[in-house]
């Protein structure tokens, strides 16, 4: 397609529109403003995550599936908005389905495809993504809140270019929160060693002088896919989705995901996961998950294993071991979800059981039974 305008760019928006992605600098959301790229939407990418966000109509819910293990379900909130962030990207193809659920037992299905390859941009010019943006401020909202960055400008910058096997990057987000200027700087590099792909990326905060730096590794054999992540800030570094009394500074994560096999015969998928935090108190996060995904026409079952152990201040006991099931299937138009909770370690008991039916009656009418039950009462 031909480049528009003196931006060169293949695609311009304006009104409600979504903010570059600049990740180490904070999440992207939707603000009144312009956005502007020249990036072709079928070119494959270096980047180690991405946010899946859009509109939809109040009160349908959204599954994100990555092939067919399940990774989240959320419900289209009162401003017609959803957002899925820090989805995980294997090296190679990564295929996900958003699946949509209406009241009326409507089913919308949207296939998004997010190839990963070294060679993103080969012989290509500097590719860009950029928004110019009100701060906090859409077309329209539910419930407005005042708040002091309300309506100042939010400028975010991101840029690429490849050369062969290496990808360089660069970027700028600037915005105010809480009365305070924040201007975030980033640069990255993406290569290809010996078939694994190696992210580095660092970003610096001009005003409080905060520094983050960021190492990721990935690698694929056939359906098999692997992760590797390190990330290093200093104390004086936060976003407006990262501030905190006891800021992190290190965080270190692996995955594996299997997209193909099988179990008892089922088509099934499964993946492993371990992320470590450390905070500047010394306060120690460690998370490791196992889950396994079965699919039987249009029945399916996610399954999880979580171990927790948190040594913060006042835990009698650091560790904490909990499954977890969620089975969604549909009948004609009537759709049905049941999910659980048991509580393994240190109290053996169920802790959570929920139900429901949605069953449409008529193009005006839709009938909905819920069941929630809560159990507290040890099972040992």
């Amino acid at each position: 397609a031909d480049m528009l305008g003196p931006l060169k760019a293949r695609q311009y928006m304006f009104g409600d529109v979504y903010t570059a992605q600049l990740p180490l600098t904070g999440g992207s959301s939707q603000e009144l403003g312009v956005f502007a790229s020249n990036k072709s939407p079928y070119s494959s990418t270096t980047d180690s995550k991405t946010t899946f966000q859009g509109s939809g109509s109040p009160g349908w819910d959204v599954e994100l599936y990555r092939e067919n293990s399940f990774i989240s379900m959320q419900s289209i909130d009162d401003n017609g908005q959803y957002k899925f962030e820090d989805v995980l990207l294997f090296y190679g193809d990564n295929n996900f389905r958003l699946v949509f659920y209406g009241p009326q037992g409507e089913i919308q299905v949207e296939e998004r495809n997010v190839p990963v390859y070294a060679d993103s941009q080969a012989g290509k010019k500097w590719e860009y993504s950029a928004s110019l943006t009100a701060k906090d401020s859409t077309s329209y909202e539910k419930n407005p809140q005042s708040r002091e960055e309300r309506n100042t400008p939010h400028l975010t910058i991101n840029a690429k270019r490849s050369h062969k096997d290496m990808t360089i990057s660069t970027g700028l987000n600037h915005y105010q929160q809480n009365d305070e200027t924040r201007t975030y700087l980033q640069a990255g590099l993406a290569k290809q060693i010996k078939g694994t792909l190696v992210n580095v990326n660092a970003a610096h905060e001009l005003e409080g002088q905060g520094t983050v730096i960021e190492a990721v590794s990935r690698r694929s054999f056939g359906p098999h896919s692997f992760a590797g992540s390190l990330q290093i800030n200093n104390s004086q570094y936060t976003t407006a989705s990262t501030a905190a009394a006891d800021p992190r500074l290190l965080e270190a994560g692996a995955s594996y995901h299997n997209s193909s096999s099988e179990f008892f015969g089922l088509s099934s998928s499964h993946q492993l996961g371990s992320n470590l935090q450390i905070f500047k108190s010394g306060d120690r996060l460690l998370q490791n998950t196992a889950g396994l995904d079965m699919r039987l026409h249009n029945t399916m079952l996610s399954t999880s294993l979580v171990h927790n152990y948190n040594d913060l201040a006042g835990v009698t006991d650091p560790h904490l071991l909990n499954a977890s099931f969620n089975l969604r299937g549909q009948y004609n138009l009537a759709r049905w979800h049941l999910n659980g909770a048991y509580e393994i370690y240190p109290e053996a008991q169920l802790t959570k059981v929920q139900g429901s039916v949605d069953l449409p009656l008529r193009d005006d009418l839709d009938a909905k039974f819920e069941l929630e039950h809560e159990i507290q009462v040890s099972k040992t």
